[in-house]
């Protein structure tokens, strides 16, 4: 059984994605309270998610790019998108909102 079970371990890491492996955090150009988190390649989707907490006080962006002047056009969606209402579930006042650069 602990053999089917390493087994199957490690057939899922082998087909899980590597995506996450290519994001770091961008200090260069902060927004106020929030972390961006920056993934430029050819393989990026060009999109950009936006996470606020506490009523936009403070959360996180994720820009994925496929080249530098991209990634700056997603930084300026991300701005934008932090002007959003945000959203209200369990007491926690959030938005999560996503576009396409």
């Amino acid at each position: 059984m602990k053999k089917l079970l390493g087994i199957l371990l490690v057939l899922s890491l082998m087909l899980s994605p590597v995506v996450f492996a290519g994001r770091n955090l961008d200090k260069t150009e902060p927004i106020a309270d929030f972390k961006v988190y920056k993934w430029v390649s050819q393989y990026a989707p060009n999109t950009v998610a936006v996470l606020t907490v506490n009523a936009g006080e403070r959360g996180y962006a994720v820009i994925s790019a496929t080249t530098e002047d991209k990634y700056v056009e997603g930084l300026a969606i991300a701005k934008e998108l932090l002007e959003t209402e945000p959203d209200q579930l369990r007491g926690t006042k959030f938005a999560y909102r996503r576009a396409d650069i």
